[in-house]
């Protein structure tokens, strides 16, 4: 004779859903730094690459390029043959704005954990850097960054009050 099945206790099924939350969790984990680990280690990649390019093109409104990029995700970034475009107002003067042999640049754990330097090193290999002094004092620097939007005048304290008292409260309930 079989003896009926009890029911589980339900402190073992939360323990059972617990692990099962738990492996989920570390699979995720496992998941994310292998996407890490194979992002950092295609900077080079055509498919990354022009990505990187564009982001910091959109940034700093410059072109760049290079031949190789390293990254330790516990130590620093190694890049080597890094070429920064000139910005498109001054290239027709001076195409490159600077051309590195090798850039390393260092950090620690603990500046990644927000203690200490942001960075512990930086290293330029071989720099050759030219700057154009354009019309106007423009220079290859003045140049550099996103265009920006001109910053709009300030309102007159009259006139904002004005524009507050012609609608209605600003805490007003229809």
């Amino acid at each position: 004779m079989t003896s009926p099945k009890l029911p589980a206790h339900p402190l073992s099924r939360l323990r059972r859903w617990l692990r099962r939350g738990l492996a989920g969790l570390a699979a995720l984990l496992l998941l994310l730094a292998a996407t890490l680990a194979v992002l950092l280690g295609s900077l080079d990649r055509p498919w990354l690459k022009r990505r990187l390019q564009a982001a910091i093109h959109a940034r700093m409104g410059v072109d760049v390029d290079w031949s190789a990029a390293r990254v330790r995700l516990l130590s620093g970034l190694h890049v080597e043959q890094l070429v920064v475009q000139s910005p498109p107002a001054l290239r027709a003067a001076a195409p490159e704005l600077a051309r590195v042999d090798r850039l390393d640049v260092g950090w620690s754990l603990a500046s990644l954990l927000g203690h200490g330097p942001a960075l512990t090193s930086v290293a330029l290999h071989d720099l050759a850097l030219t700057v154009v002094w354009a019309e106007g004092g423009h220079t290859s620097f003045s140049e550099l960054g996103s265009p920006a939007a001109p910053p709009a005048p300030p309102t007159p304290l009259s006139r904002a009050l004005a524009g507050l008292l012609e609608g209605a409260p600003p805490f007003a309930h229809a």
